[in-house]
């Protein structure tokens, strides 16, 4: 699959997703996600990434981009925590839901800080 393609303001082509997030965490995923990145962007890997990964990083310094990732835990972990919910003592996570065209809304009172309690669900 191509990356995809954006034209700059002035008529020029940019190739190029601007982010990548990779939930899956798999070596085709994390590969296919720095595959599509365009230069100063930026790939989130978030996973089971249960497979070691090897590619080439040649490219990295000339795309400038940043690579994060967040550690998930085991899966041990993720059975203890499963046992914890199913006994009541992990309180729900609040979902607040808001109309899609207050979309921008919603994002800047996630970035403001404090305005949000939980999770935010944009519906048509």
């Amino acid at each position: 699959m191509p990356p995809p393609t954006r034209s700059n303001s002035d008529g020029g082509d940019r190739r190029g997703a601007a982010a990548a997030i990779d939930f899956v965490g798999s070596p085709k995923t994390m590969e296919f996600g720095v595959s599509i990145l365009k230069k100063a962007a930026s790939s989130s890997w978030s996973g089971s990434m249960a497979a070691p990964t090897r590619f080439s990083t040649v490219l990295f310094p000339f795309k400038m981009m940043t690579i994060e990732g967040s550690y998930v835990g085991t899966i041990d972990d993720l059975r203890e925590l499963l046992a914890l919910v199913q006994a009541g003592k992990v309180p729900p996570i609040p979902i607040e839901t808001r109309p899609a065209e207050k979309a921008s809304a919603a994002l800047s009172d996630l970035k403001s800080g404090g305005k949000v309690r939980g999770r935010v669900v944009l519906v048509h």
